[in-house]
Parts: C-alpha cells; structure tokens; sequence
C-alpha cells in the first residue's frame, strides 16, 4: 500500500514529505499547540480544533500535537496524539483558508517515525 509521512520541524517551519512503499501509514501532521489549548485536548474537554488549512488534512491521518510556550519559545515536552475523524472547510462554519478537524484520541503508529532536519 502506498502512503505518506509528512514531518514538521515546528521550530523552523520545513516540511519534509516523504514517499515510498509502506504498509498501513497515514499521513502524521507534527503541530505546536499553546499551553491552555493543549490542556483542554490533554484533557479530553475538546476534540476539535481549528487549523490554517496549509497541510491537505484528510480524514484517517494523525496529528501529533506539542505543547509550545510562546512566551519561553520551548516544548514542554508533552504531547498529545489524534486520529483525524472529520473535517469542514465549509465557510459556514469556519473561516476561509482555515479547516475544523473532528479528533479521536489515538496512540502513535508503531512503524511510523518522526524526522526532525
């Protein structure tokens, strides 16, 4: 089965993407979040969230989400992982150039890897 891993080194704004033969692998978005948003995806509170519509997102692929402090520049270190459900990009209900994902708690796929340039 063919597939794609797209990685995102959110600290310098590169996109690698990367095609091949791969079994069973879905696109793997790698996000920066800011603390109280994160927190209420860590939580469980919210399961959606609302992205500039730059990366083709598609139903069944992951977003890999970190937590970022704007005001440290850093990563906390944690991270939460999801499994795109829905989307709408439909003007009623977002704004255009932007995109709503419905998320699933999911957990990393083990033959996936992150690259980081």
């Amino acid at each position: 089965m063919r597939g794609r891993i797209i990685t995102h080194d959110v600290s310098s704004e590169l996109f690698r993407v990367g095609r091949g033969e791969v079994e069973d692998v879905n696109a793997i978005h790698v996000l920066k979040c800011w603390p109280k948003y994160f927190e209420e995806l860590f939580s469980g509170k919210k399961t959606f969230d609302i992205r500039r519509n730059d990366r083709d997102y598609k139903v069944g692929e992951f977003l890999d989400i970190k937590e970022w402090c704007p005001t440290t520049e850093k990563f906390s270190g944690r991270s939460v992982f999801f499994k795109i459900s829905h989307t709408t990009a439909e003007r009623k209900w977002v704004q255009k150039g932007y995109i709503g994902l419905s998320l699933k708690p999911s957990s990393p796929k083990p033959n996936s890897t992150e690259i980081f340039p």
